[in-house]
């Protein structure tokens, strides 16, 4: 309907895009930014906050640099909790008012209280000055006792860790360091996980050595994504997991002697092999602590709905394969980033239906959906490094709408990773 060579975002009064359509320095970006709005609204903001501590900006935070100087009113819109990175507040911040936060490390609120509307659930009233939101209770702790093979598994993937991150110390480069310490925090979480998922990493490994392959880099922004603790999709995870290794391995050949030689790597992973191959495939010490949580729960209300979320495909397949063999045969429905549009919505719907008591997620469900109506409980089969991610997952159902009073829980074996885990994460909180 534009005359030919028209712009349309020069001519139409109320346009409607997404961060990453306009984003595209080479197509969307060009036609708009020579253009000048009076009100720009930017929902889901924290999106556009700088997530680096490099000279290396993001797209997504240039785009959010060219937005506050192309209007005359800026909105920026977030139910997301601040990450506790003072560098990505500041950057939000200075979207606003470039001189709000002259230092990053003197962030006082007196100083931005006039540009930020903070409001927290329990401060939004009804009419009667009751409460808007029903309060959910505390989140509950399941500890888990591992086997004696269990715990000899994790002490082996804590002396590998340990030593990649000692090795990672006596590189310069910060860039190095970090590619080590990814690594070793990757087998970390994939143990923490469960025994599938850390099978499928060192499977991966053993395969990856065998190639050899030194020419892949770690892609940026699912980079700077897994750095701050944000939520990156399922297939980009497992892309980012190999690019990592396959870095790691461009390391080992570049810093010679200081680091381990990739025959030493491999037989440690062999090793580690030896000890997963001890314990049994078809169970392990965290499912079954689940599977009493959910016995627990049923047992009392035997028509609640749960969901559970775990932060690896591997490990939500072969969740719903122990489950489905221990007592939810149909009664139970999967959801990861492999799914297609129409798929999801099946999903979704499959869930909404009386007989279905659980939704078996990767954090591809944390972001976006509206749960709020049929469920009121979650349970996170790992504890992602950051508070947010758990909030994130919370915020299915503990949103509008909500008529009952949210439980959660989360599985942690506290003598591993996972013990040290919980205890950032409460400082994180405070």
């Amino acid at each position: 309907q534009i005359e030919l060579g028209g712009n349309a975002w020069a001519t139409e009064p109320r346009i409607i895009a997404s961060f990453d359509y306009l984003k595209r320095r080479d197509g969307v970006f060009r036609e708009v930014q020579n253009v000048r709005f009076n009100v720009i609204v930017c929902d889901e903001c924290h999106h556009l906050a700088d997530n680096t501590l490099t000279e290396d900006v993001s797209d997504r935070h240039r785009l959010a640099q060219w937005v506050s100087k192309a209007c005359d009113a800026l909105l920026l819109l977030s139910a997301t909790p601040h990450s506790g990175y003072d560098e990505s507040l500041a950057s939000l911040l200075n979207l606003l008012e470039p001189t709000l936060v002259p230092e990053t490390t003197a962030l006082r609120y007196r100083n931005y209280s006039r540009h930020l509307i903070r409001h927290l659930k329990r401060h939004i009233k009804q009419p009667d000055g009751s409460d808007f939101f029903v309060p959910a209770k505390p989140s509950k702790p399941i500890a888990v006792t591992l086997t004696d093979d269990e715990t000899a598994v994790h002490a082996a993937v804590a002396r590998q860790a340990g030593v990649l991150d000692e090795q990672a110390e006596q590189l310069k480069s910060a860039r190095d360091k970090f590619a080590l310490r990814l690594v070793a925090t990757i087998l970390r979480k994939r143990a923490s996980s469960s025994l599938t998922a850390l099978r499928s990493t060192v499977a991966r490994r053993l395969e990856n050595l065998e190639k050899a392959a030194e020419d892949v880099e770690v892609r940026r922004d699912h980079l700077r994504a897994l750095r701050k603790g944000e939520t990156v999709s399922d297939e980009a995870l497992s892309q980012l997991e190999l690019d990592a290794h396959r870095s790691f391995l461009a390391r080992i050949r570049s810093a010679g002697k200081k680091l381990k030689t990739i025959e030493q790597e491999t037989q440690d992973l062999l090793d580690l092999q030896d000890l997963l191959a001890k314990c049994p495939t078809d169970t392990d010490s965290k499912a079954r602590a689940l599977l009493a949580e959910l016995k627990s729960i049923h047992d009392v209300n035997p028509t609640d709905k749960i969901i559970i979320f775990s932060e690896y495909a591997d490990t939500v397949e072969w969740l719903v394969d122990f489950l489905t063999r221990n007592g939810y045969e149909s009664k139970l429905v999967q959801y990861d980033g492999s799914l297609t549009g129409p798929q999801r919505k099946k999903a979704l719907a499959d869930f909404a239906k009386p007989e279905t008591l659980l939704l078996v997620s990767t954090d591809s469900a944390a972001e976006g959906l509206n749960l709020q109506t049929h469920c009121h409980r979650v349970i996170h089969i790992e504890l992602p490094f950051n508070p947010n991610r758990m909030l994130q997952r919370q915020g299915r159902v503990d949103r509008f709408g909500q008529t009952e009073v949210c439980e959660f829980g989360f599985l942690y074996a506290k003598d591993t990773y996972e013990g040290e885990v919980l205890k950032r994460l409460l400082g994180k909180i405070e």
